[in-house]
């Protein structure tokens, strides 16, 4: 439904690329008036692209949850998997060749048991993750740093492309704006928010990927680690995590064991 809320909120998702900016916006206005339904969102209709607010009973209850819940955000594919039980998948744009060995297994498993692998759709990590989800018939969820047209990076165009068929892709970006610096750390506590915990399999000491875990972890969820070896720069990161207390992940079993006990 169409509300006058939701019409301000989609006219300023392609105003406002700061979301602190739009939420000063909002609370300077009483009303948030607007005449009609934005023209612009028939053209996202043939897309199938969906604009989901607060309102809206799509609207996950992950997301009513966190902190710093996203006011809307943009979405085409199927919605059910909003829904499902996920795992984040984070980790190295610039990873080790045959990392697909150490991961395959561990997500076949997980599949099995009917946990679905949510990601960012980056390069590296992310890239394993949703394609060896797919390959193992899975389920897949792409959180973008940037709006469906501006998709970043081209890389995985052809993936991306596939996922907007088969799986769900999300933004909180309009689909015009192009990804920034911040979009991605934005980004990635969404990527937290639908997850039970988050699985880190390589990381740099000053990854980006730990971003998601410290939201994560405000969130009380669990963080897992795939070690490496102390030679490997890609692998700094997560021995950090596993010397601070992060749940060692040789084999799947170590994953859900964990959101077994979570669940009791």
């Amino acid at each position: 439904m169409w509300t006058e809320r939701k019409k301000w909120l989609f006219e300023a998702s392609h105003s406002y690329s700061n979301r602190r900016h739009m939420l000063e916006e909002i609370v300077k206005k009483d009303n948030l008036e607007c005449i009609k339904t934005p023209s612009l969102y028939k053209e996202y209709e043939k897309q199938e692209i969906v604009f989901i607010t607060q309102s809206d009973e799509e609207y996950p209850e992950a997301f009513r949850e966190m902190y710093d819940p996203p006011l809307y955000f943009y979405a085409k594919g199927n919605l059910t998997l909003l829904r499902k039980k996920m795992i984040a998948i984070v980790g190295a744009r610039q990873c080790n060749k045959g990392i697909d060995r150490v991961m395959q297994p561990i997500i076949k498993q997980l599949v099995i048991e009917d946990i679905g692998i949510v990601s960012g759709l980056a390069t590296g990590i992310d890239t394993h993750a949703h394609r060896i989800t797919l390959i193992e018939k899975g389920h897949t969820i792409a959180v973008l740093g940037s709006g469906m047209y501006r998709l970043y990076p081209q890389e995985n165009a052809l993936l991306y492309n596939y996922m907007l068929r088969k799986e769900l892709v999300i933004s909180e970006y309009a689909p015009p704006i192009s990804a920034r610096k911040w979009t991605f750390v934005e980004r990635n506590r969404l990527v937290s928010a639908l997850s039970q915990g988050v699985w880190v399999v390589e990381a740099a000491e000053k990854s980006g990927s730990l971003i998601t875990v410290d939201y994560a972890l405000d969130e009380g969820k669990s963080i897992f680690a795939t070690p490496g070896s102390p030679l490997n720069k890609q692998a700094v990161g997560c021995n950090r995590l596993l010397q601070e207390g992060a749940i060692l992940v040789i084999s799947a079993d170590d994953i859900l064991r964990e959101l077994t006990q979570g669940s009791c």
